[in-house]
């Protein structure tokens, strides 16, 4: 149980709230983000290449730690299947002028 930023940081493995930032940050492939205030912690992240945002309602404290890392691997997910909607149209358009000028052959090279 998390009942406050203290015992927070403690679960994250970090002294200061900005090393808890920049640990969540760094730890999630999309950048999530949080905010800790008094009473609880906010989770979040932006969409990179779109301007699409996820955010999830303040988790007030106490709360459980599966609760927690399930809030930050949730906000993660939904940010990095907004990245792939927002960026596979621009994947798309460097293909085709892969192809055209004979760069590569086909999708599957571009792709995989």
């Amino acid at each position: 149980m998390i009942k406050n930023n203290q015992e927070l940081l403690d679960e994250i493995g970090v002294d200061t709230v900005a090393q808890a930032e920049k640990a969540i940050y760094k730890g999630t492939d999309c950048g999530a983000w949080i905010q800790c205030e008094e009473d609880g912690v906010t989770v979040g992240s932006i969409v990179e290449g779109s301007d699409a945002e996820v955010t999830r309602d303040k988790l007030e404290y106490p709360i459980e730690v599966k609760e927690f890392w399930d809030c930050v691997e949730d906000v993660n997910s939904e940010a990095c299947e907004l990245w792939e909607e927002a960026n596979y149209e621009y994947n798309l358009e460097e293909e085709e002028k892969l192809v055209h000028s004979g760069e590569i052959d086909a999708v599957d090279e571009f792709l995989g």
